[in-house]
């Protein structure tokens, strides 16, 4: 995972909590300053995959209810398999929380989809295009939702030989 400013942006790592790993609280400094939390969600002792990412969302509420955050990253959920998990701790209860925080998925508003029914993946399961699955997202506050410009993710030919994900871009227009 890798977080890089340019321009008039730049970063300052925050104190990390006791939080699952991966999960990397960031200052972005700049024309448009916030807190990004940025997600790399794997399997540790404590937790599997959402789970991590859900608890780790509940250690840093406070970023959330008190600064303007974005959380950003490889989530590895899909509403699709909420029902092996309890529901606070499935992709869907992640999705309450960033909506009452006052967050939503980028490429949930701007292509009018769904959780769970996406037309778009973010990952091919071992490289295997009939193995297409959504599961990298990009929360923003809701109030920068008018500012996307565009949300796109890249394609299986230009991505596959250098990762199973595809990246996913957002264009915003903010105003500093």
């Amino acid at each position: 995972m890798a977080i890089i400013a340019s321009g008039d942006y730049r970063l300052r790592a925050l104190p990390q909590r006791d939080a699952p790993k991966y999960v990397i609280p960031i200052e972005v400094h700049g024309p448009q300053s916030f807190v990004l939390l940025a997600v790399w969600a794997k399997v540790n002792q404590e937790c599997r995959y959402i789970e991590c990412v859900v608890r780790a969302v509940d250690i840093y509420e406070d970023l959330f209810r008190s600064s303007t955050t974005v959380l950003i990253g490889d989530l590895n959920s899909n509403a699709i398999w909420d029902h092996k998990r309890a529901m606070d701790l499935s992709h869907t209860g992640l999705v309450k929380r960033m909506d009452d925080w006052g967050l939503e998925s980028c490429y949930h508003q701007f292509h009018s989809e769904q959780h769970g029914k996406e037309t778009r993946p973010t990952f091919y399961l071992q490289w295997n295009e009939k193995k297409p699955y959504h599961i990298d997202y990009c929360f923003l506050p809701k109030a920068w939702m008018p500012s996307v410009q565009a949300v796109e993710i890249g394609t299986y030919d230009a991505w596959r030989t250098y990762s199973d994900h595809r990246p996913l871009i957002v264009d915003l227009a903010l105003e500093a």
